[in-house]
């Protein structure tokens, strides 16, 4: 392990210089080998060794008088470490690792680490999570660099149910709230968006503040639907169960909506539509809504141009037509049903027109 840590030490600035201009240079190759026999032998070493020669060796890459690259490849090593020791050793050995490269001076080192909180959070109880990462994920939902703060977003959804009623209160509803409010770029617009639907769901079962950041989201949402970006607009797609099921009933036409996701010219986006649609219109059956408002848009995904769109949407043909004809529609005789073609005959004649198509 010495030699190891030794070759590490003594070559791991020379090869990330050569790094930038060729990745593949042997030099990087040689340093990221002896990085990949480092992470082996963790586990498997002396607890002495582990303090007097693999730590000082990785504080040592995440110094700060290090070049960046240099400490991201340390907070690699650190979170290898981790994975591989019991939570005994991350305590009691590894944990001063962790929470030094939380305080760099370098957003993109606390990003690096922030990242791999789940992971880490993965090898702690719930207690030892709470009393040492949770200070840290504040920090980081409050960090000065939005990309920081978006990742800490996404941690906090990851570890949601260990967390307090006062803490999801206090720390994490004003910086959703905030970062919902404001002016996004492309790029943190696509994180906001991919994470909205869980944001909502975790929210409006948990807190008693769920109507308040409900109302944001809502119109967080409706933003949305303006955007161009691809990305995006998967995203978008993606949440529109759950949108659907928070949301319908409120300002929104959503069948509108999914229409205009169906027809988009990238198949992606009428992809990701197909995908999620059983899901929608089984929501819509079980509230009892008009059970045929989304046949066109049925009708469209079943004879779109792109064969995977066909054959996703003809995977769930079974689900589709007992929620398009359920018996609530057809058999009890109720007002509702008769309301939306006033009749029974006239609901039987569109079942029938429906199966020609």
């Amino acid at each position: 392990m010495k030699v190891a840590c030794d070759y590490i030490l003594a070559n791991i600035d020379v090869a990330v210089e050569e790094e930038q201009d060729n990745e593949d240079c042997v030099s990087v190759q040689y340093v990221k080998a002896w990085m990949d026999l480092f992470v082996e032998l963790n586990g498997c070493i002396t607890q002495d060794c582990l303090t007097k020669v693999v730590i000082p060796t990785v504080k040592s890459l995440v110094d700060l008088t290090k070049k960046i690259p240099v400490r991201k490849y340390g907070v690699w090593l650190i979170v290898q470490m981790t994975l591989k020791y019991d939570e005994a050793c991350i305590i009691g050995s590894i944990k001063g690792l962790i929470l030094y490269c939380c305080q760099d001076l370098n957003w993109n080192i606390r990003l690096a680490i922030c990242e791999e909180f789940p992971k880490i959070c993965g090898k702690l109880s719930k207690e030892n999570c709470l009393d040492i990462l949770y200070p840290e994920i504040v920090e980081f939902l409050n960090d000065v660099e939005i990309l920081v703060r978006l990742t800490a977003i996404e941690i906090v959804l990851e570890i949601f149910d260990i967390l307090e009623e006062e803490q999801i209160v206090a720390d994490f509803i004003p910086v959703v709230k905030l970062h919902l409010n404001m002016d996004l770029d492309d790029t943190c617009n696509y994180r906001m968006s991919r994470n909205i639907g869980k944001i909502i769901f975790n929210l409006q079962h948990s807190s008693d503040n769920a109507a308040e950041i409900s109302d944001v989201c809502l119109l967080y949402f409706k933003k949305l639907l303006d955007f161009e970006v691809p990305e995006i607009k998967r995203n978008v797609c993606f949440n529109l169960p759950g949108l659907y099921y928070l949301f319908n009933g409120e300002d929104i036409d959503f069948v509108a909506v999914i229409d205009k996701f169906a027809a988009d010219k990238d198949v992606t986006i009428r992809l990701q539509v197909a995908k999620c649609f059983h899901e929608i219109v089984s929501i819509n059956s079980k509230k009892k809504g008009d059970s045929l408002e989304f046949k066109d848009t049925f009708y469209a995904l079943l004879t779109d141009d792109d064969i995977e769109v066909q054959k996703t949407i003809i995977a769930n043909l079974d689900e589709y037509l007992r929620n398009f004809f359920r018996d609530d529609d057809f058999n009890d005789g109720s007002q509702n049903s008769k309301d939306s073609t006033g009749s029974d005959d006239g609901k039987e004649n569109t079942r029938q027109d429906f199966y020609h198509e």
